[in-house]
């Protein structure tokens, strides 16, 4: 007995005193508080990303901390971010607090030894605790698991952790469900985390394809006046002086006649590609046959002695039209162009089936040969041949461009002569509302 007493009375035994009265009251600056880890700098940047501190409750994070209340059979349970000063709960069971000071809570502890669950048994008899305001006080925490909610760089976040207030012990197979549910709130947090990435790239793609749309009308409109004026210029030369060149001046006057034109239609091209690639949501509309290959023939508005043929069956469908009038435009010019301009002839099908449509186009140009079947898509793709080198143009990326916002493909499929003709599929879309 004597030698208890001298222990007490001892003024450099405070420590040893502690584990004989447990129950006597501290204050705040008695605790132990727990070290602070030697990543917390690049571990607050690792919560802050998530933008997920003082947000509103959500259900996915409230179904886990309700499974982890009812496999643990406690009353509590939290999902507890640790922030720079303070405990913040995402979620909470039993709890009506909604966060409380980094400097008592048992999950800055829990956080240090992000391998392992961190478990209190009885917080009256454990150095660390048995005078913290949340065991003396509310909630009474006198039993604590907390599994480290660690993210896939490796940080600790915070913890799911349970709570009882009574000493108790945790079954193992309790403590692997824990565990388990720990995975998933930190899966639900990289969800929430890519989802935010995905619409922070999106706006940014949004305002890119602005941008985009904004240079097009741009470039397009200064560029047209000139183009316009070479044109007039070249048409002027043609009607006034060509009786006045001899036959090399001719060839050059129809050589920048054709190269305006060319010009002209480019910058028609790259602008409506540019407002094709800048469009987030296509419209469901109702699509008529015949009517519409009616609507394309005006659109083309062919010169005498080109000859289209277009399908004859009684069919509907919901798609794209605008889209789709403006892949029937580029195809049948794109073929007129390639073709002969006096005596081109362009034959379209059509099949229907229960998911998707195909259409064929063919015509009587000189076909695309195999090596050049993947290069035609790509804008501006130079096409090198024995006899000449031209370029691929805008008409060909344009359908393509198109048929990817109408979940549809494009491809260059061999006729029945040995050439090659033009190969479309879309998928059908529900009849809108």
């Amino acid at each position: 007995m004597s030698n208890l007493f001298n222990l007490l009375s001892e003024p450099s035994s405070d420590k040893r005193y502690k584990q004989f009265n447990r129950y006597r009251p501290l204050s705040k600056d008695d605790m132990i508080k727990a070290p602070t880890p030697k990543n917390e700098a690049t571990r607050l940047k690792a919560i802050n990303s998530y933008n997920i501190l003082d947000t509103l409750p959500e259900q996915d994070f409230d179904d886990l901390t309700a499974i982890a209340s009812e496999i643990c059979k406690v009353p509590i349970s939290l999902i507890s971010l640790i922030d720079k000063d303070r405990q913040w709960f995402k979620s909470k069971v039993g709890l009506t607090a909604s966060e409380t000071s980094r400097d008592i809570s048992f999950c800055g502890h829990a956080i240090n030894d992000p391998d392992s669950i961190f478990i209190v048994p009885d917080s009256r008899k454990d150095e660390r605790f048995h005078d913290n305001p949340l065991v003396e006080g509310d909630p009474q925490v006198i039993f604590y698991a907390g599994v480290p909610l660690v993210n896939p760089e490796g940080y600790s976040l915070g913890t799911l952790c349970v709570i009882d207030r009574e000493a108790r012990e945790l079954k193992q197979t309790q403590v692997d469900a824990l565990k388990g549910l720990a995975r998933q709130v930190v899966s639900q947090l990289e969800l929430r985390r890519k989802v935010q990435q995905l619409e922070t790239a999106k706006n940014h793609i949004d305002i890119l394809h602005k941008d985009l749309s904004e240079i097009a009308y741009r470039v397009s409109h200064d560029l047209k006046t000139p183009s316009r004026g070479i044109q007039i210029v070249t048409d002027w030369l043609v009607r006034e002086h060509a009786q006045d060149l001899d036959r090399n001046g001719k060839e050059y006057l129809d050589l920048l006649t054709s190269q305006s034109q060319r010009l002209t239609t480019l910058l028609e091209g790259f602008v409506q590609y540019c407002q094709t690639t800048t469009i987030t949501e296509v419209p469901t509309q109702k699509i008529v046959f015949p009517a519409f290959w009616e609507e394309v023939k005006q659109h083309i508005n062919p010169v005498p002695g080109i000859e289209i043929n277009y399908p004859n069956s009684q069919h509907v469908l919901f798609q794209y039209k605008t889209g789709l009038l403006q892949i029937f435009e580029q195809l049948i010019t794109n073929s007129l162009q390639h073709g002969s301009h006096t005596e081109g002839k362009v034959t379209i099908t059509e099949s229907h089936f229960e998911t998707h449509s195909k259409f064929q186009l063919i015509d009587n140009g000189p076909g695309i040969p195999n090596v050049y079947r993947e290069k035609v898509f790509n804008l501006f793709e130079k096409l090198s041949h024995e006899e000449t080198q031209k370029r691929s143009g805008i008409g060909l990326t344009l359908v393509q461009s198109v048929l990817k916002r109408m979940n549809g493909s494009v491809s260059i499929k061999d006729r029945p002569d040995g050439k090659s003709g033009v190969c479309i599929e879309i998928t059908l879309e529900n009849k809108p509302d």
